[in-house]
């Protein structure tokens, strides 16, 4: 049998030398000092807790498995698209070796959609959680499954003493258990994509959701990732209680799945 590729193990050696630049370039401090002036942010938690199913749009060009998804890609159209077909925020994906992401993302879909912007992309180290701010994001993304539980709740604070959202990924059972540990923990994501071989299995948000239950307060968002592309799908989810789905290749493959979101005043 032939051996499955790693990319999470390529992915974050790549991360950790794009952080050792963001030391040897401007430094910490550099960070620090720009993040003081920044503007207040936009509630991306606030955004998604409403009823019913609410959907975090993905600006994403490419991905490891598949390579480039969207080669017509426009960031600045796809946000001003996803507001008004009904996303009530984004997600951008910032790295660049495998996703061909970038950094100036943020502040176009920013701009282009004036909705909350989650910075999603693979958070290792505090500077990287003060450029976030400073690049105009309202949430990051804290991936579990590369992080122990004292440097996740170490970024999670700072991010919340930033004023920043985070949304905690989660990939099984243990990584569940580990977020709702986390003290402030508001926003979980169930990923349906294993990060070592990037396959997918849309069920494993309904069995986690199910597993943990009774260990969900009211004011937690649970958020769906990975995989879904029909409008069944998104009914399934919000019957199953979801409080959002996050979908980004669905959306450039199947570009109808977005009237399920649609604004009711834009269907009459």
């Amino acid at each position: 049998m032939t051996k499955k590729h790693d990319f999470l193990t390529d992915i974050l050696e790549l991360k950790k030398a794009d952080i050792q630049v963001l030391y040897d370039t401007n430094g910490l401090d550099f960070y620090k000092l720009q993040a003081e002036s920044c503007l207040e942010l936009s509630s991306f938690y606030s955004s998604l807790a409403t009823p019913g199913l609410s959907l975090i749009a993905e600006i994403k060009k490419a991905s490891p498995s598949k390579g480039l998804i969207n080669p017509n890609f426009e960031p600045e159209y796809l946000a001003k698209q996803f507001k008004s077909a009904g996303a009530s925020v984004l997600s951008v994906l910032t790295e660049s070796h495998y996703f061909k992401g970038d950094a100036s993302y943020i502040a176009v879909a920013k701009d282009a959609s004036e909705l909350p912007v989650l910075r999603k992309d693979f958070f290792l180290d505090v500077i990287q959680v003060y450029e976030a701010k400073v690049l105009g994001s309202d949430a990051i993304l804290l991936v579990l499954a590369i992080l122990d539980d004292d440097t996740a709740q170490n970024l999670l604070n700072l991010a919340y003493d930033l004023g920043l959202d985070v949304l905690v990924e989660v990939h099984d059972g243990g990584e569940f258990e580990r977020a709702l540990s986390l003290d402030g923990v508001k926003m979980i994501g169930v990923n349906n994509r294993n990060l070592t071989h990037f396959n997918v299995d849309t069920r494993l948000a309904f069995n986690l959701k199910s597993q943990f239950e009774s260990k969900l307060s009211s004011s937690h968002v649970l958020v769906a990732e990975s995989g879904y592309s029909t409008a069944e799908e998104m009914v399934a989810l919000e019957r199953a209680g979801f409080s959002a789905v996050l979908i980004g290749e669905g959306l450039v493959t199947s570009p109808s799945l977005l009237s399920f979101f649609e604004p009711a005043s834009s269907k009459l």
